[in-house]
């Protein structure tokens, strides 16, 4: 069965680079360059993880991460949150993400990452 992944990044580049990476690895890829309503955004997609970027335009990924893994209804949803910053500073501020991958970061790890986070799931 195809997972759908949910990326959100304010990087076009990003975005685009992600979603031709995963689509012909069996997954149904979305992508938002920025975030209103996350529970809008989870509602539309259903998506069986995501991957965030910390530094958005509207406010820092970890603020979403929060209303994620604070809502009962969402909280299961794994949260891969991609960053420029150091693994070690984000993780002074760690707000519920399940895990951290730090950009510029190689696909062949990414890919790992993804798949160990929806195996957790099953």
């Amino acid at each position: 069965m195809q997972k759908r992944l949910l990326i959100i990044d304010d990087d076009e580049d990003i975005r685009l680079m992600l979603k031709v990476f995963f689509e012909p690895r069996d997954y149904i890829v979305s992508t938002l360059g920025k975030v209103d309503d996350i529970f809008e955004a989870y509602n539309k997609y259903q998506p069986d993880l995501i991957l965030l970027d910390y530094k958005m335009p509207e406010g820092n990924g970890d603020k979403i991460c929060h209303q994620l893994k604070s809502n009962p209804g969402t909280f299961h949803v794994p949260v891969i949150m991609i960053s420029g910053f150091p693994k070690s500073m984000l993780e002074k501020n760690h707000h519920g993400w399940d895990g951290v991958l730090s950009k510029p970061f190689d696909l062949p790890t990414l890919e790992a990452t993804v798949k160990r986070f929806l195996n957790r799931r099953v």
